[in-house]
C-alpha cells in the first residue's frame, strides 16, 4: 500500500475526520473575515477585493497560491491557483493556451 493510501477499514474514519477538519478550516477563515470578529489585516484586505471578480493566483511552486485560493473560496470569492506554479510554466509542463492533446 502506498503511503498516501488508506486501508479500507479506516477509510470511513479518515473521510469523516477530513470533513470535520475542512469544516473547521472554513469556520476559522469565515471568523477572520467577519466584521465583528475578524482580524483588521484580513478585513482591510477583503474590502479591497471585488466580489464579482475572478482571481487567478500564482507562486513559484503552486503551494502558497493554492492555499490562499482555498481561503478566498471559503469566504465566497472565485479564486484559482496555477497548479505546480510558475516553475511548471518555465519547464514547459504547463500548456500555453492550448490544452494538451489538441492538434496545432
Amino acid at each position: 500500500m502506498a503511503s498516501n493510501e488508506v486501508s479500507c477499514d479506516l477509510k470511513p474514519r479518515v473521510d469523516a475526520a477530513r470533513e470535520r477538519l475542512d469544516a473547521h478550516v472554513r469556520e476559522i477563515v469565515a471568523w477572520h473575515f467577519d466584521p465583528e470578529t475578524g482580524c483588521p489585516f484580513w478585513l482591510d484586505f477583503a474590502a479591497k477585493l471585488d466580489k464579482d471578480a475572478r482571481y487567478v493566483l500564482f507562486c513559484d511552486n503552486g503551494v502558497q497560491s493554492g492555499q490562499f485560493a482555498n481561503v478566498l473560496q471559503a469566504v465566497g470569492y472565485e479564486a484559482y491557483a496555477l497548479k505546480e506554479g510558475t516553475k511548471a510554466v518555465r519547464s514547459g509542463r504547463v500548456c500555453s493556451g492550448r490544452p494538451p492533446g489538441l492538434p496545432g
